[in-house]
């Protein structure tokens, strides 16, 4: 997982001169072609979203359309904001980066999937490209500059999660661990679904949703330190859902709104605000910490998890999936998690109303904390 590293790059100091030169660059080019600029809550704190180009700015603001503050919410114009987030579409701009490759300004660097990820050698300044999306983040700064080189060619895990590498990053700096995990939430009472992919938690949280409970995430949700009275709070991070044959089979409804990626992308992307805008919910007090299984039979049933059973669910994927993540504090977070809050095996039936009728089940039987 290490990153590999060249000599000769710049330093620190260079690195910082390059990306504010960025920064000047974005927004005398932003002039001439105009922005439209809304503010975003992440992880509870102020996010400023910047963004040039009609349609990069209707996926973008799509994927985040949960997490858009109200005009009357918004901070004024000139108040400083927790992270500045500038994007420009190359194309609709025309106008190309100054920086065209990672390599050229980051030392260390690694593949991501089809992508390529950079980083300072301090670990200061981190980056993301693929053939379509170019990003830098100033973890110094809190500020995350990105270009679109060509809207049409983003893969389907660039419009359900844009951003992701460097946002969770940014949360991971913050103390808002990102963990692998969904969330849902009844009458204000939330339960964190732990496990690794195909272990049912995307079909719980799902499942979940339609029986009337809040959403928040069914692969990836934000967890900061508890509260001063031990209390945790989980955070959304984008409303997309992945489904395999199997899902749309199960989801229909979801299914007709599916977006269809390339031959190399198996799954579909559905952006649930376009399925219905209604029970998508910021954040959660955590209250419980489900482990699903599945496990074949009709009834779904759900039982006791040890302390140790839970991190050794949760911890795996969390740590080993995520790129920029201190895995020794995304660990302890978990483990302090799983000392404050009741932890359960949920075993999955195949009757699927019998799921969330069970994690409300779960719920009634847990303190608020």
């Amino acid at each position: 997982m290490s990153l590999s590293s060249r000599s000769g790059v710049a330093s620190s100091e260079a690195l910082g001169a390059t990306f504010d030169g960025l920064l000047r660059a974005v927004e005398d080019r932003s002039r001439l072609v105009g922005v439209r600029r809304v503010w975003l809550e992440m992880a509870g704190r102020p996010v400023r979203l910047s963004i040039a180009g009609e349609r990069i700015a209707e996926i973008f603001l799509t994927a985040y359309r949960h997490l858009l503050l109200d005009p009357e919410d918004e901070p004024k114009a000139n108040a400083p904001a927790a992270l500045d987030i500038e994007v420009w579409d190359e194309t609709a701009c025309n106008w190309g980066r100054p920086i065209r490759y990672l390599r050229d300004c980051l030392p260390r660097s690694r593949p991501f999937g089809r992508a390529v990820l950079g980083q300072s050698g301090d670990s200061r300044v981190l980056g993301y490209q693929s053939h379509s999306l170019f990003g830098i983040l100033d973890l110094e700064k809190n500020r995350l500059v990105a270009a679109v080189e060509d809207v049409r060619r983003l893969s389907l895990f660039e419009r359900g999660k844009p951003l992701q590498p460097l946002l969770f990053a940014w949360h991971g700096a913050i103390g808002a661990m990102p963990l692998h995990a969904g969330l849902v939430a009844r009458q204000g009472r939330g339960v964190l679904l732990g496990g690794a992919g195909g272990s049912g938690k995307s079909t719980t949280s799902l499942l979940c949703w339609q029986a009337g409970f809040d959403y928040l995430g069914d692969d990836y949700i934000a967890l900061p330190s508890a509260d001063a009275g031990g209390r945790y709070t989980g955070y959304s991070l984008y409303t997309s859902t992945w489904l395999t044959p199997d899902h749309s089979r199960r989801f229909p409804r979801l299914a007709e709104k599916a977006h269809y990626g390339n031959e190399a992308e198996d799954k579909l992307l559905v952006l649930l605000n376009e399925v219905d805008d209604t029970r998508l919910t910021r954040s959660s007090p955590v209250n419980a910490l489900v482990l699903p299984r599945i496990v074949g039979g009709s009834e779904t049933t759900y039982r006791p998890a040890s302390r140790s059973e839970a991190v050794r669910r949760l911890a795996p994927s969390s740590i080993l999936q995520l790129p920029f993540i201190d895995g020794q504090a995304a660990l302890n977070r978990m483990h302090e998690l799983v000392q404050a809050v009741p932890c359960f095996w949920l075993d999955l039936g195949t009757d699927f109303p019998g799921i969330p009728r069970a994690v409300m089940s779960i719920l009634s039987e847990v303190s608020d904390g």
